[in-house]
């Protein structure tokens, strides 16, 4: 079981509840439960705060890393 998904059940927040608070689709937190894909700095930092877990517990390092890299090239 992924980080993601032992929190959520942690939490007792169903996936269409996640998704329906960050404004994805089900699907969308199916792939970041499955690793297939991550979110983005902001979602990462909200998706921390409902699951009420550090960042650090959701993400590995290098992800988190490259996610904030991607956030500033987008800002430019």
């Amino acid at each position: 079981m992924n980080t993601i998904e032992f929190h959520r059940r942690r939490k007792r927040i169903p996936v269409v509840e996640i998704a329906r608070r960050l404004g994805v689709s089900r699907c969308t937190v199916y792939n970041w439960q499955s690793e297939e894909t991550i979110p983005d700095w902001a979602t990462m930092q909200t998706l921390a705060e409902l699951l009420e877990v550090p960042l650090e517990d959701l993400f590995d390092r290098d992800v988190i890393g490259w996610a904030r890299v991607n956030e500033r090239r987008r800002k430019g």
